[in-house]
């Protein structure tokens, strides 16, 4: 039974480790680090938002607006969409 254990928990802790990235969902022109600190979409316009370069953030990159657009959100217009679902 102890050899059991050790397989089991060794599964559970990469389970842990491969969990993606929390989506903090910020909006058009929000500081950002990487695509996930964006909302996928921008809850007014629909557009497609990614984290591009920006020198005048403190971070240096900003949520923006950038093609090509993802379908879902032109037809969830007002939702913040999820970076797993549209990758």
């Amino acid at each position: 039974m102890k050899f059991a254990a050790v397989p089991v928990l060794a599964l559970c802790l990469s389970l842990v480790s491969a969990q993606a990235d929390p989506q903090r969902g910020f909006g058009l022109g929000a500081e950002c680090v990487k695509n996930r600190d964006c909302c996928p979409c921008d809850t007014g316009s629909g557009d497609s938002l990614y984290c591009n370069l920006d020198k005048s953030s403190k971070t240096g990159y900003r949520c923006s607006k950038l093609n090509p657009q993802h379908a879902w959100c032109h037809a969830n217009k007002g939702k913040c969409g999820d970076w797993d679902h549209l990758a």
